[in-house]
């Protein structure tokens, strides 16, 4: 229910060739009713469970029934150590060490815990960049239609992909448009910028002037203009692990399997990996 309010339903996705002609127009509403109605319908208020919501609100209704102090904030891991005893001790930026029964690696591309239970990377530039910009509503500014909030809309052309999308935010107040450009770019070596720094307005202005030039609409680069944030990330490959797991150090999500940036097939299915690995764990000592 509260994703429900904080989120925005996904109703349909088009996809449009750069320069006119349409791809794919398909309503999601009708097809998941007619195909998953028992499993993506709710029994309740015969909504359909497919929400567009930005990452900080989805953490805070994930977070929001634990205790005060269960999570951390602004900690980063330096080191692992797997003690005699069998537990696991980790040693933090700040000087903090910890001990503890099991360690859930989900610290993402740059993963400290994937280094200790499989050794270092060996991920490389495929020689593609994703620029994100994200734009609010704020002060009544309407950059969509509010019959479009609940479409994505993709746009194909020569050397490039772009994705625009409606998603709700913290306790449903306000929208943000999201534009992902994805471009070849294989003269420079783009970092994986893992922390998703943002980038400066020049960024923007830039990301404006080649949207131009490969010929996308205007709408969406209104979009783009009109972003209060930018960021910028090369696409690296990451080779498949011969092991997710070392001790009582196991890896989930862009830890164990990262991938390109593909309509957030990586927030998804590291959500799907805490279910199997909860699933799991429920089975230890009867429950």
């Amino acid at each position: 229910e509260e994703i429900a309010k904080a989120g925005t339903s996904l109703k349909r996705v088009t996809s449009n060739k750069v320069g006119g002609g349409t791809l794919v127009d398909l309503d999601v509403d009708t097809l998941l009713r007619s195909r998953a109605k028992d499993t993506l319908v709710s029994k309740k208020s015969g909504d359909l469970y497919a929400y567009m919501i930005m990452r900080d609100a989805l953490n805070d209704i994930i977070a929001s029934p634990l205790l005060p102090g269960t999570v951390e904030h602004n900690k980063r891991l330096d080191k692992v150590t797997e003690l005699p005893s069998g537990e696991v001790e980790c040693a933090f930026a700040d000087g903090e060490r910890a001990t503890f029964d099991l360690l859930v690696g989900c610290d993402g591309v740059s993963s400290v815990v994937r280094k200790h239970v499989v050794g270092p990377d060996n991920a490389f530039y495929s020689g593609i960049r994703c620029r994100f910009a994200v734009a609010s509503n704020e002060g009544g500014a309407e950059l969509r239609r509010p019959s479009e909030s609940g479409t994505v809309e993709q746009w194909f052309g020569d050397g490039c992909y772009a994705f625009l999308g409606t998603y709700g935010g913290i306790k449903g107040e306000g929208q943000y448009h999201a534009v992902i450009l994805v471009e070849e770019d294989r003269a420079l070596s783009f970092g994986e910028n893992a922390d998703y720094a943002p980038s400066s307005d020049t960024s923007r202005e830039a990301m404006v002037a080649d949207m131009r030039a490969k010929g996308l609409p205007d709408s969406l680069i209104g979009v783009v203009g009109a972003a209060d944030r930018t960021f910028e990330t090369g696409v690296h490959v990451h080779n498949p692990l011969v092991r997710w797991s070392k001790g009582r150090c196991v890896l989930l999500g862009d830890a164990a399997h990262a991938m390109p940036p593909f309509l957030g097939q990586g927030a998804n299915q590291s959500i799907q990996d805490a279910l199997c690995l909860a699933q799991q764990l429920a089975k230890v000592g009867g429950g």
